[in-house]
């Protein structure tokens, strides 16, 4: 396994398994999909979520709306 890689899985945040989560959700989808489109769409689904757990840059304010109450975090930069 790839040095980097591992130290990433080692630190995950709440916001990067949000992103794994909904990865893998999509894979499933695409699994379940009848048609080559959808099949396909949720491909690129899945692998956007992972590009977007990869971005060290996104993962500080999700971070924080994950963490807080779902009512608060709606109403935050309203």
């Amino acid at each position: 396994m790839d040095l980097r890689r591992d130290t990433e899985m080692r630190r995950r945040t709440p916001a990067v398994n949000h992103c794994l989560r909904r990865a893998a959700e999509a894979e499933q989808l695409a699994e379940l999909a009848d048609d080559d489109t959808s099949k396909f769409r949720y491909g690129q689904l899945a692998s956007a979520w992972r590009r977007l757990a990869r971005n060290a840059a996104f993962t500080g304010r999700p971070n924080a709306l994950l963490k807080a109450p779902r009512s608060n975090a709606l109403n935050r930069d309203v």
